[in-house]
């Protein structure tokens, strides 16, 4: 991890820690607002992300067990408190660890979802709420014309619908992609220069009335904004 040159040594610093989760929720809403207008600190995301994706690379995909997600989680948050004589120091570097466990086992859970398919993204993005209600991955695969996901958790308001839209890179403005279907997978069509501008860019995924925004650009809360990450 060489550190972008475009951002100060704070900033990439806290990039990641928001791509180990380890922000809470309020510092994570703030990143995310940052992330709309600072293509630099998208940057420097998409070079954590896709250094921790490299860590799942010797490992095989198999099928997860049922009760790992839930154990990750325990061995993640459970602990918040440290033991007497034991360093904060030492429980922060363990949840940093389980931190980065826990987003290389996302990974190959992710490779084996779209191995069910016969499908093999070159670019994906894990995209989470700073609350963790909403988490969908989605996933490219070169030289197609759609956008795969998959629906982990969260649904959509009654009357409104969730729209993803894509910054491509050094952009500071979004085009949108459509309104994400609410089944829990599915497609979604790309125009010819939205698929041409996945490699590099950023999904962001807004909240707006039934059928999307009505004006071309986001009218509702932005609730996540994720680089997109090679494989």
């Amino acid at each position: 991890m060489s550190g972008s040159t475009d951002i100060d040594k704070d900033d990439f610093a806290l990039a990641g820690e928001y791509a180990l989760h380890l922000l809470d929720a309020d510092e994570r809403a703030a990143f995310d607002q940052r992330l709309l207008n600072e293509p630099a600190l998208r940057a420097a995301l998409r070079e954590w992300d896709e250094d921790f994706a490299t860590m799942a690379d010797e490992f095989e995909p198999i099928t997860p067990p049922e009760h790992l997600k839930a154990k990750i989680e325990l061995e993640m948050f459970a602990a918040n408190t440290p033991s007497h004589g034991v360093s904060a120091h030492f429980w922060s570097i363990r949840r940093f660890i389980a931190s980065a466990v826990a987003v290389a086992a996302l990974v190959m859970i992710g490779f084996y979802s779209y191995n069910l398919n016969r499908f093999s993204p070159t670019q994906v993005a894990d995209m989470v709420t700073a609350d963790e209600t909403l988490f969908i991955h989605a996933g490219y695969q070169a030289g197609d014309d759609e956008l795969h996901f998959i629906r982990h958790k969260g649904t959509t308001g009654e009357g409104r619908s969730l729209e993803l839209w894509l910054f491509p890179a050094g952009e500071s403005v979004a085009v949108s992609l459509g309104v994400i279907p609410e089944q829990e997978r599915g497609v979604i069509p790309l125009a010819a220069e939205h698929a041409a501008a996945i490699k590099g860019g950023t999904l962001a995924i807004s909240d707006e009335p039934l059928g999307g925004s009505p004006t071309g650009q986001a009218t509702g809360p932005v609730l996540v904004v994720t680089p997109i990450t090679d494989l």
